[in-house]
């Protein structure tokens, strides 16, 4: 069955930078930082042997996460990250544990949008727009409370390893790059509408 939904909620994210061509070379700090999101998923599920459910989903959510840390090499530059946005699209498995409650996990794919910035004495020094790519897994528990319609709370813990990006001078020149590690959770709140009307025998 074809469901969609809104949803929001809040995240958490711990960044990690290493510069490998400083002087010298090395860790330059980590941070955490949380802030809201919210957006919308589509998905489509099937119930089998009775309390069984699988479905495939993807999810989009925009971010308001922002944090910082101060370069542990050199006091003078500020190391910043806002996280504007993060995809997922994964596959989940839920047994209904009663007739209108689903217990679920899953996994798949991410993506995270940044925007990163080294600033010097407070003033941009350099700057990139970078998309990150890793895996997601979650876990969820979804209360149908009317035909069709169902609320849900899910948990996503996003891992993005360790990316090599780029970031620009203001003059344009560079790029000037860093080591990031990354990993990145939320925690949702949404409502599903299912179309189409409940399958004979399945309510999922």
């Amino acid at each position: 069955m074809i469901r969609g939904c809104p949803l929001f909620g809040g995240g958490w994210a711990f960044k990690d930078w290493a510069n490998p061509e400083g002087s010298p070379p090395g860790d330059r700090g980590s941070f955490n930082f949380s802030g809201f999101v919210g957006g919308g998923q589509a998905g489509c599920d099937y119930q089998f042997a009775g309390a069984w459910v699988v479905g495939i989903q993807g999810m989009f959510d925009g971010a308001d996460m922002n944090g910082d840390v101060i370069d542990s090499h050199n006091s003078n530059f500020d190391l910043t990250t806002r996280i504007n946005w993060f995809a997922t699209v994964t596959g989940r498995l839920g047994y209904a544990v009663l007739p209108n409650l689903l217990l679920y996990g899953g996994g798949g794919a991410a993506w995270v949008g940044d925007h990163d910035v080294e600033l010097f004495l407070g003033s941009p020094s350099a700057a990139g727009n970078v998309t990150r790519n890793g895996w997601v897994a979650l876990a969820g528990l979804e209360w149908m409370f009317a035909p069709n319609w169902s609320l849900f709370v899910q948990y996503d813990y996003m891992d993005f390893g360790t990316h090599t990006d780029p970031l620009f001078f203001v003059d344009g020149s560079g790029p000037h790059t860093f080591d990031i590690k990354q990993n990145v959770q939320a925690a949702v709140v949404g409502i599903n509408f299912r179309f189409g009307g409940p399958a004979l025998g399945a309510r999922y």
